[in-house]
């Protein structure tokens, strides 16, 4: 697990790597750990996978605790991954594998400054984050825990997350990334779509913020709903594989450096002997 490899498109030749998560290893601790916690509850992961299958199915709750599964301080914490943002999804649409296909859930949610679906969470959202605002939220970091409810999680606040103002969840459209590596309206870029109904006009609720085929999906309430076509896609960062490196590397010197003193020591009482017959 220390070693390990996402398999997928590399963002830039030699470096990140996007994918999907697959039942390996990895993937089959996070989906067990994943159903530790919610089993018995709407939430529970209940698709049977063989080693080697693309784990499918995501949706909100399943893509917010893998998330935090991978960036908090645990076994997975320091391989380096993360669940997409929107911004990467955005930044790198030509390498996202599987795209126009599969839909695929973002480490981030929408909440909306009218009431709407969702209302429950919205409020309890509201409430971990203690802010109103006249225009769509975009929130990322969330964790969820299990709770006897409709949903069977509810949203928790943690360390990583982040609030923003996104102007461009109020109409339908497309997105680019500034160059301030932000979100903006654009005339090019990856389509948007805030309204089913195309009218763009409801900014109500709480909604899932996911890749839904060939566009960035804002309008979907139904936090639960998964198919067979669902993907946890995922980044592997070369600054956090970079800095494991520098750690293992480090660790491996100073075994190396110890290693070298017991056999110096070893070979001078040796030495020692052959002249003397005796070890001291």
């Amino acid at each position: 697990m220390d070693n390990y490899n996402l398999k997928g498109n590399p963002v830039i030749q030699n470096v990140p790597i996007i994918g999907n998560i697959v039942y390996d290893d990895l993937g089959e601790a996070l989906i067990s750990k994943y159903n530790e916690i919610f089993k018995g509850t709407p939430a529970e992961h209940k698709v049977k996978y063989k080693k080697g299958q693309i784990i499918t199915n995501s949706n909100v709750p399943l893509a917010l605790k893998i998330n935090q599964m991978l960036s908090k301080n645990s076994e997975f914490s320091g391989l380096g991954l993360r669940v997409l943002t929107p911004v990467d999804v955005i930044q790198h649409w030509g390498v996202l594998p599987e795209r126009d296909p599969t839909y695929a859930d973002t480490n981030s949610i929408v909440a909306n400054p009218n009431k709407g679906a969702n209302e429950d969470l919205r409020q309890d959202f509201m409430n971990i984050k203690g802010k109103k605002s006249k225009i769509p939220l975009v929130v990322s970091g969330l964790d969820v825990e299990k709770v006897y409810n409709d949903y069977g999680f509810k949203f928790i606040g943690t360390d990583f997350m982040e609030v923003e103002e996104a102007e461009h969840l109020t109409k339908n459209g497309r997105l680019a990334i500034d160059e301030d590596g932000k979100i903006v309206s654009s005339d090019k870029g990856v389509p948007v779509y805030v309204d089913s109904s195309q009218s763009g006009s409801s900014q109500s609720g709480l909604r899932r913020l996911y890749r839904y085929g060939n566009g960035l999906g804002a309008w979907n309430g139904n936090l639960l709903s998964s198919s067979v076509n669902g993907r946890v896609q995922i980044y592997q960062d070369p600054k956090g594989l970079a800095q494991d490196f520098q750690k293992a590397y480090a660790l491996m010197q100073r075994q190396a450096e110890e290693q070298k003193a017991v056999i110096d020591e070893r070979t001078k009482k040796a030495e020692i002997y052959l002249k003397t017959g005796k070890f001291e």
